[in-house]
């Protein structure tokens, strides 16, 4: 079992020192009430950098992406920020995999302008009806599932940084 968990570090195990170091928390966050009522499909989009403490203006954005039916969340390192072809096609793509294609979506991003735009670019590309909104300004639990899947993310990749370093014996 911990030789199979090594590869992804997935998912998450207590006894893996690495998945501690990485995910852990004091204070989980509370998931939502399972009777809560859903509004149709809605899928989210948000730039995010490697970890909170690292923003910097010169470093290569991930695109994170989270499926609020599904419960599922993607991640792509996208080289910058705005609209770009290729990864316009790619989450198309993802929408359509999902199970999407040609149905109505509502698409949820917050109001940065290059994530706005590279939405309605997406949306130009679907054949199905999509809805843009965009959270409130400084409103951050308007998009707490989205957040959710960034911190995840966050933490998978400190996890495998973690064990990274521990292998090489050597801080990267």
């Amino acid at each position: 079992e911990a030789q199979e968990h090594v590869l992804l570090h997935l998912p998450y195990r207590s006894w893996c020192r690495h998945c501690r170091a990485g995910k852990g928390r004091l204070a989980p966050h509370l998931d939502k009430p399972p009777d809560r009522e859903k509004l149709g499909v809605t899928f989210s989009a948000d730039y995010a950098p490697m970890n909170s403490d690292e923003i910097e203006e010169d470093m290569q954005p991930s695109l994170i992406m989270y499926d609020d039916s599904k419960g599922a969340f993607w991640a792509a390192g996208v080289r910058a920020k705005g609209v770009s072809e290729a990864v316009v096609k790619y989450v198309k793509d993802i929408l359509d995999q999902s199970g999407y294609e040609g149905e109505k979506l509502t698409f949820k991003t917050d109001q940065e302008p290059s994530i706005v735009v590279f939405k309605r670019a997406v949306a130009a590309a679907r054949t199905g009806e999509t809805v843009p909104i965009e959270s409130p300004v400084r409103a951050l639990q308007s998009n707490g599932m989205m957040e959710s899947a960034v911190g995840i993310w966050q933490g998978q990749l400190r996890t495998i940084k973690h064990y990274t370093e521990y292998m090489m014996k050597k801080r990267i």
